[in-house]
């Protein structure tokens, strides 16, 4: 290869990762989440979470169970999660939020279900969601979480 050649190949290269560099910073930057979008993306989550520990926790509740359910589903959670749903509407964010959701709300539902006290505390708090303050009250304190979360890191 000509000395020409290899400068030439080797400015390309410098090109490229900078070019590379600057569209993984965009990236990064569009991956940022509001703090309303972080609240409805706490939101899903909570009631993601909710509804999996409770699947979760069927034999530790035992006759309780089937009361906890119903609160569940007579609680607004799913018309919550609907909203914020909705809420997100650019695409890559939404994308974003969703694998946030996701992960998210895996682990507080391990949290939830990691044992029978833990199964009792998440139908407490299930009980305890028949207002939308109270809901607005969790939602808060979850959005907390999710913006701690190390995908999130650098967009604060």
């Amino acid at each position: 290869m000509t000395r020409t050649a290899s400068k030439l190949t080797l400015a390309l290269a410098v090109i490229a990762c900078t070019v590379a560099s600057g569209a993984r910073q965009a990236a990064a930057a569009s991956q940022c989440l509001s703090q309303a979008e972080i609240l409805d993306v706490a939101q899903m989550a909570s009631v993601m979470a909710i509804g999996a520990a409770l699947q979760r926790c069927g034999s530790c509740l035992g006759p309780r169970y089937q009361e906890t359910l119903d609160r569940y589903e007579t609680s607004h959670l799913l018309e919550d999660f609907r909203i914020a749903e909705a809420a997100i509407t650019d695409k890559a964010k939404s994308d974003v939020a969703d694998e946030l959701v996701r992960q998210s709300a895996r682990d507080y539902a391990y949290d939830l279900s990691a044992d029978c006290k833990a199964c009792a505390a998440a139908a407490d708090t299930i009980d305890e969601l028949a207002t939308p303050d109270a809901r607005a009250k969790l939602y808060k304190s979850e959005a907390k979480r999710v913006a701690s979360r190390p995908e999130l890191e650098g967009c604060n």
